[in-house]
């Protein structure tokens, strides 16, 4: 009974333990860059943007804005984000047929 329960206890902080639950995701996405690197890379690569919002431009549009530069940024109405809010982006580059670029964000998180 008493190594039932140690391989009970050992199973159940396993599967607790972080290193398990992990977010694993961040590994998909490039090192945190800048506006300025984000827009010479290429459509849907994957990035980091750490900056502050200075605009909101539409439904869910908003200007992030870092020391090299500002780039639209489209956030779901699942965050509550506004004007002023320092926040870090990940997200995907999207580049449309008239070289406008913007990054589709995957999510948000304010600093």
């Amino acid at each position: 009974m008493k190594k039932q329960l140690t391989i009970l206890m050992s199973v159940v902080t396993l599967l607790f333990s972080s290193s398990v639950f992990a977010d694993n995701d961040d590994q998909s996405y490039a090192q945190n860059v800048t506006v300025t690197q984000a827009k010479q890379l290429g459509d849907e690569t994957h990035v980091v943007l750490t900056g502050k919002i200075v605009k909101r431009l539409g439904d869910d549009q908003y200007l992030l804005r870092d020391s090299s530069g500002s780039i639209v940024i489209e956030i779901d109405d699942d965050y509550v984000i506004k004007v002023g809010d320092k926040v870090k982006v990940y997200g995907q580059i999207d580049k449309d047929d008239h070289k406008r670029i913007k990054i589709d964000s995957d999510r948000v998180t304010k600093l």
